[in-house]
């Protein structure tokens, strides 16, 4: 997760994750632990609003 945060903050942006997808992996490169993620890549001004919409059920 940092490093999606990491790189939506690159593009302005804020990360907000919904789910995992389950599609697990470890890179055998750099021992990390992979996984899908959905979610939403939005405007920081954005966050409150999606995070208020999430907490009523809204999306």
């Amino acid at each position: 997760m940092e490093f999606v945060k990491s790189v939506a903050n690159e593009q302005n942006k804020v990360f907000i994750m919904d789910t995992g997808e389950g599609n697990d992996f470890i890179d055998p490169a750099t021992g990390w632990y992979i996984e899908d993620f959905s979610g939403w890549l939005i405007e920081p001004s954005k966050e409150d609003l999606l995070i208020e919409a999430m907490n009523q059920g809204m999306t």
